[in-house]
Formats: C-alpha cells, structure tokens, sequence
C-alpha cells in the first residue's frame, strides 16, 4: 500500500509571514508575562527567575508556574536515582552541574550543597 503525501496546512508562499507573525506573538506573549512576573516571584520563594523569553525558548511556555513544576519534579528524580544507590544529596559538598541551561531544576537545591553551574549569567 502506497501512502499519499499529505498537504500542508500552509502554502509556502505564506510560510514567511506566518513565522512572523508567530514570532511577534511569542515576544509579545513574553513581555506581557514578565510584567505580572513579580507577583508570582514573591509567591515562589525564588527570589529571581529567568525572563519569559528564556523559559520560552527552554520550556515552550513562558509561565512559571510550569516551568518551575519541571525543574522540582526533575530534582525529585536526581534524588530518586541517588537514593537507589544508597546517597543523599545532602552527603555532597559541592555539586557541578554541566550542561544545567537556566538553572531550573538546581534552583530546588539551593542552599543545601555549594553548587557549580555551566550557566551563563
């Protein structure tokens, strides 16, 4: 059985327009999310995030809400996977993070280890 090719949504010839107009929704979706973000800073604990346009590009979604939910539940898993072999994290005194992007899931470890990051700042 041969399959058909399937058409696309969009033709071609709109394909530009549509990615900027895609693009000035996401920095305008961005921007509009880093003004409520104080609120919801003070709510966390953190005492700073990554702006929207980084969780963004990071997470598909500029709410921090989410992207915090992710960071916690992979720290959840990073202490899962010691605890199988019988470690604590807290038994660590520092701790060097490769490859860590924005910090996310090291932000649920603050305070507990001294922490290295790859991160730029």
């Amino acid at each position: 059985m041969k399959l058909r090719s399937v058409k696309p949504y969009v033709p071609k010839s709109v394909l530009p327009f549509a990615r900027s107009v895609y693009g000035a929704y996401a920095r305008v979706l961005c921007w509009y999310t880093d003004l409520r973000e104080d609120r919801h800073v003070e709510e966390t604990g953190f005492d700073r995030l990554p702006p929207a346009s980084l969780r963004y590009r990071v997470h598909g979604a500029p709410d921090a809400e989410s992207f915090l939910e992710v960071g916690k539940r992979c720290s959840e898993d990073v202490e899962a996977a010691l605890e199988r072999i019988d470690r604590n994290f807290d038994t660590f005194r520092e701790v060097l993070d490769f490859g860590c992007g924005c910090g996310r899931t090291l932000a649920w470890f603050a305070g507990r280890s001294r922490l290295y990051s790859t991160a730029r700042t």
